[in-house]
């Protein structure tokens, strides 16, 4: 007697379908695994990214004098709170709405706004000059006018003058003394004189100025080491002397302007500038360019105090 038959009509039994089902799902269960794994991995090197970026930053606005902003970890089910003490109103890694403003360059390590120029830090800017007869000045600055492109702001005629010695940041207290000094040193020199030969861009390896240069002389020189040595007690910030480069600024760039083409070499006949007194001058710095004040004229050559 046949027994009746216990598997379907397909031709599988029950337990064969359920195991077959089980190895399907078995098959897919690494390919959804990596997948997670490749999304945590992926959200880890974002924070870790994000924490470097906001670090950098940071690190930037500390070297400028800044205090830098305090962030925090976004707070989700997937990036749970590792520590209180920080908090920000916006995402790690990104700055503020309008950026972080961080200063010009030029305004790292400033004194705070509102402080007045001349007492900047409890000193001033000094600097030993010789100053030209004011026909030579006005014929340098519109020659300098006529040459210059527009990426260069010439030189008011009033400011135009030879450094004959850069003292930087002087105590107040330290300039009467400076001045007798100074005074003394002059009258060693007798009065000389330099002759102009062009209008040139300057310094010759980079420029960024137009010169009007001279070839120095040995009286030239000599005066700018005497005002070197007889000012060197007073000015511990003054600059090397530097007696074989007189020159003076007509023109200089605007800001950062970059300029590609220098205006070419232009010869100046029958410029003579006399050179029979020293300026005592300070300079304040101000953002449409410096102020020049003299604070004593000094003769050379004849014993004077000096004219104001």
């Amino acid at each position: 007697m046949a027994h009746p038959s216990t598997e379907p009509s397909n031709g599988y039994s029950q337990p064969t379908a359920h195991m077959t089902t089980k190895t399907q799902a078995t098959a897919s269960q690494p390919s959804s695994d990596r997948r997670r794994s490749v999304a945590r991995v992926v959200r880890a090197a974002s924070r870790s990214w994000s924490m470097v970026s906001a670090w950098l930053g940071a690190g930037v606005m500390r070297s400028a004098g800044m205090r830098a902003p305090r962030v925090r970890v976004k707070e989700s089910e997937a990036n749970p709170p590792r520590s209180r003490e920080f908090s920000s109103q916006f995402e790690l890694g990104r700055p503020p709405e309008g950026g972080y403003g961080l200063p010009a360059l030029e305004q790292i390590g400033a004194e705070p706004p509102g402080t007045p120029p001349a007492t900047l830090g409890s000193t001033v800017r000094l600097f030993v000059a010789a100053i030209p007869p004011p026909a030579l000045a006005q014929r340098l600055a519109e020659t300098a006018a006529a040459i210059a492109p527009p990426e260069l702001r010439v030189t008011p005629a009033q400011n135009l003058h030879i450094t004959i010695h850069f003292l930087g940041e002087v105590s107040p207290d330290a300039v009467p003394a400076l001045e007798a000094d100074l005074a003394a040193a002059a009258v060693l020199h007798s009065p000389t004189g330099l002759t102009l030969d062009a209008i040139t861009p300057g310094p010759p390896r980079r420029p960024r100025m137009l010169w009007a240069t001279a070839k120095a002389t040995p009286g030239y020189a000599a005066i700018v080491t005497g005002v070197a040595a007889a000012t060197a007690p007073h000015a511990p910030n003054a600059r090397p002397a530097r007696p074989g480069t007189p020159h003076l600024t007509v023109a200089r760039l605007r800001g950062r302007a970059d300029m590609r083409r220098w205006p070419a070499r232009r010869p100046l006949g029958d410029a003579a500038f006399p050179l029979a007194e020293l300026a005592l001058v300070h300079s304040t710095l101000a953002k449409h360019g410096p102020t020049y004040s003299s604070l004593a004229m000094l003769p050379l050559g004849r014993q004077s105090g000096g004219r104001r």
